[in-house]
C-alpha cells in the first residue's frame, strides 16, 4: 500500500513538473534555425523514418529541409510541402517514434493541423484547429482528412524553408500573445482541461487547488514539454 502511494505521488509530481515546463515553454520566446554541423545525429535520426518519408514523397510532397528549435526544449524536424504549396508536412522522431503532422496556414491567421494519434497539449487559441486521427492512419488517408478540413479556406503558400521558419515563428508568437491575453486562472483551467480531457471532472478541481496554492498568479514565466508540440 505504501509503495503504491509513493508511486502515485511520484506520478503526480512528474505531471506537475511537466505541466509547469510546458506552460513555461509556451510563454517563452522560441527561436528556430537551420541545422548546424552539431545537429547531424538528429538529422540522421529523421532519416530512419523512411516509411513516412517515402509515403510523403510518393504522394506529392517534396522536402524543404530541417529546422532546429533553440531554447529550453530542443527539437529537430523535417518539413515537406505539397504540390500546391499550401500544406506542410512535419516529420519528427522522438524516443524512436515517428510523428507526421499536416499543417496549413490561412490568410486570416487561422492554423489547421491534422495529426495521427492523441498528443498531450495545452489549451489552444481559438484560431488554431487540431484534428486527431487514428494513430495507425496511413499518410494518404491523413492527407484526405486534412484537405477536407481546409477546403473552404484561403491559404498561405509556403514554398521554402525560410518561409516555413517565418510561419513557425509567427504561429508561436501569436499563441504567446493569446496566452498573455487570457486571465491567469482561466488559462490554468483551460490548460488542465486540455491535458486531462475526460479526467478533468474528477481531477481538475484537485489540480486547480494544488497549483493555485503553489503559484498564486496561476502562471509561470521561466525559460523552459508533457510532450507537447511546440511547432
Amino acid at each position: 500500500m505504501l509503495a503504491r502511494r509513493r508511486r502515485a505521488l511520484r506520478r503526480s509530481d512528474d505531471f506537475e513538473t511537466a505541466l509547469l515546463d510546458a506552460r513555461a515553454a509556451a510563454s517563452s520566446p522560441l527561436a528556430w534555425r537551420l541545422p548546424a554541423p552539431g545537429d547531424i545525429n538528429d538529422v540522421v535520426e529523421l532519416d530512419r523514418a523512411h516509411t513516412d518519408d517515402r509515403a510523403l514523397t510518393s504522394n506529392g510532397f517534396r522536402r524543404l529541409g530541417e529546422i532546429v528549435a533553440v531554447g529550453h526544449a530542443r527539437n529537430v524536424v523535417r518539413g515537406y510541402v505539397d504540390a500546391a504549396g499550401t500544406t506542410i508536412a512535419v516529420l519528427l522522431v522522438a524516443s524512436g517514434q515517428a510523428y507526421v503532422d499536416l499543417r496549413s496556414f490561412a490568410t486570416n491567421g487561422a492554423r489547421f493541423t491534422t495529426i495521427r494519434g492523441r498528443r498531450a497539449r495545452l489549451a489552444l487559441p481559438p484560431d488554431v484547429h487540431v484534428a486527431e486521427n487514428d494513430a495507425e492512419m496511413i499518410v494518404p488517408t491523413l492527407m484526405v482528412q486534412h484537405r477536407t478540413a481546409i477546403k473552404a479556406e484561403s491559404l498561405l503558400a509556403v514554398a521554402s524553408i525560410d518561409a516555413l521558419l517565418e510561419r513557425v515563428a509567427a504561429g508561436h508568437d501569436a499563441a504567446r500573445a493569446w496566452r498573455d491575453s487570457v486571465p491567469p486562472d482561466e488559462l490554468l483551467e483551460a490548460d488542465l482541461r486540455a491535458l486531462l480531457r475526460s479526467r478533468y471532472a474528477r481531477l481538475g478541481p484537485i489540480w486547480l487547488h494544488r497549483l493555485r496554492s503553489r503559484i498564486p498568479t496561476a502562471t509561470v514565466h521561466r525559460d523552459g514539454p508533457i510532450a507537447t508540440s511546440r511547432f
